[in-house]
């Protein structure tokens, strides 16, 4: 199997494996990758990070 091969053969079971959870799961799953993506962050940049996406977020009320 080449590089390609397996990488496509990669994709493939991980669409599978994501068709079969619950979209909490999926969810879950998500927040995970983040959290191991962003340990490559330092302090600084993830302070940015939060202030960037924090700031884009428009609620309509209600919530807690």
């Amino acid at each position: 199997m080449n590089k390609n091969e397996r990488e496509e053969l990669m994709y493939d079971v991980a669409v599978a494996m994501l068709k079969q959870m619950s979209p909490g799961s999926v969810f879950q799953f998500a927040i995970d990758r983040q959290l191991q993506l962003m340990e490559l962050y330092d302090d600084d940049k993830l302070k940015k990070m939060l202030k960037q996406y924090s700031s884009n977020k428009k609620t309509k009320g209600g919530g807690f």
